[in-house]
Formats: structure tokens, C-alpha cells, sequence
């Protein structure tokens, strides 16, 4: 059964938590596509990690369509979703619409935004063109660059605060919200709006479901082949070690895999 956006705002009515997953590439949104996951996002991480830029700031609306034209191949039953770059509107609604729009006739399902206070406005035009909006608030991307990272930026923004603006942002339109930050005030997000919320970075499992990155959640980078960190696999290591063996085999005068 596909996910839709009616079938998220269920799983918070019934209770169900919501797992989504940022991915990028064809072949691993296939598997992810057949697995329990609800959500996959196309994130602007992608910058880093497929086309190695030193930040996902740098990350365009081509690079993204040209991953997205694969996406939409790879995924048939979770709901797909892509970053909009911050960068690439400005602040500028019409501009948002336009990236936006570009995405949904390449078949994507809708698009997530960066929506700090202020930028409800991008939300709501974004909206009311019809294009299902996800909209990230709390401490975004674009902020932890900032001095003291995210933890000082979530500590410019109340509690009060916060749960103020998850509900301008269900208002203006947002079928979900993806929370960065949210620390004690996860549970009085939740509760303050009928749209989910997920949480990424900081955020309590009070929150309606979670959002992980791929190369985080099965150790898919060089960092992660010797960083000891518990994860739900370790890609990196077994592919390092599956090169290595094939490299052995190569010096020793066998055939890989059997074949000629």
C-alpha cells in the first residue's frame, strides 16, 4: 500500500510511530522501498555525501533533480519527499514554488523546507500551489553553522516558542513538521498540533517518529569504518573488507568470484 500524507496524519491518530530515512541513490531507495520504512527524503545531504561538497549549502535543485529522476524509479510504497535548498529560493516564496513545482512533475511527492520563524510565508505558498509540504523547524541545517552550532541555536528559541511556531506552520499548510532540537518541549510539540512530527537530531522519543540518516543508520562513509560507533550495520567496514579480500584473491593468481 502506498503512504500518503492522509496516511501519516493515521499513524498519529493511531498512535503508529512514523520511520523515515534520508537516502539518495537508486539502488539503496530500492531496498529501502521494500523495507518497513514510511518515509524516504532525498536530502540535501546529498551534496556531501554523493557529490562531495565541503557543505550541503552548496547543494543545487540539479544535483537533487538528477538524483530525484532516479528516486521516483526506485520508489513505489513509501511516501518520497525532497530537501528544497535553502539557497536556491532565498526567502523568496514565488522562487520556493518554482523548485517545488520542478520536483513534483519529476514525480516526487513533496518537498521539505527549512522554517525557522519567519518563513511561514515559504510554507504556506508552497501549500496552497498544492505541492505537500514538510516543514523543518527548531534548530535547521542552515543554523548550525552558526557560533555554538545547534545547541546554541535551539537555545535562542523558547519553549514557548517552539510549540508557537509548529502551530503557524500546521496553519499555513504543513502536512508534517520534522523537528531538530526539540529536547523537553518534544512532547508539548506533538500535543499543540494534529499534523505529525518527527524528530531528527536532539529531539525525545515522544516525538511521532524519527528521521536518520542512511550513512549515519548503517555506517556508509570511510568516518565510519573505525569510529566504534553502535550502529544498525557497518556497510563501510564489510565493503573495505570485501575489497580487500577480492585484492588477495587478485595477488594470489585466483579468479574472483569463480569467474574468467
Amino acid at each position: 500500500m502506498k503512504i500518503t500524507v492522509e496516511r501519516l496524519r493515521e499513524m498519529k491518530r493511531e498512535g503508529r510511530k512514523i520511520a523515515a530515512v534520508l537516502a539518495y541513490d537508486f539502488r539503496t531507495l530500492q531496498i529501502l522501498d521494500r523495507s518497513d520504512v514510511d518515509v524516504a527524503l532525498v536530502g540535501d545531504s546529498a551534496g556531501v555525501n554523493i557529490f562531495g561538497h565541503d557543505d550541503a549549502a552548496e547543494t543545487t535543485t540539479e544535483e537533487l533533480a538528477l538524483l530525484c529522476r532516479g528516486a521516483v524509479r526506485a520508489v513505489h510504497r513509501a511516501l518520497l519527499l525532497v530537501d528544497l535548498p535553502p539557497a536556491t529560493y532565498d526567502g523568496r516564496a514565488e522562487r520556493a514554488v518554482a523548485h517545488a513545482r520542478r520536483f513534483q512533475d519529476l514525480g516526487v511527492d513533496g518537498v521539505k523546507v527549512e522554517a525557522p520563524a519567519g518563513q511561514e510565508l515559504i510554507v504556506e505558498a508552497i501549500a496552497r500551489a498544492g505541492i505537500p509540504v514538510l516543514a523543518h523547524f527548531g534548530a535547521t541545517p542552515s543554523q548550525h553553522t552558526e557560533p555554538g552550532g545547534f545547541e546554541a541555536a535551539r537555545a535562542r528559541i523558547g519553549d514557548d516558542q517552539l510549540v508557537d511556531q509548529a502551530r503557524l506552520l500546521e496553519r499555513a499548510g504543513a502536512f508534517a513538521l520534522d523537528l531538530t532540537m526539540g529536547g523537553a518541549a518534544t512532547k508539548r510539540v506533538v500535543e499543540a498540533v494534529e499534523i505529525p512530527v518527527l524528530g531528527g537530531r536532539g529531539t525525545t522519543a515522544d516525538s511521532d517518529g524519527q528521521f536518520l540518516q542512511i550513512n549515519r543508520l548503517v555506517g556508509w562513509s570511510a568516518a565510519a569504518i573505525e569510529d566504534g560507533v553502535e550502529r544498525y550495520a557497518h556497510l563501510g567496514r564489510s565493503l573495505r573488507d570485501a575489497l580487500n579480500s577480492y585484492a588477495a584473491d587478485v595477488r594470489a593468481g585466483k579468479l574472483a568470484l569463480g569467474r574468467g
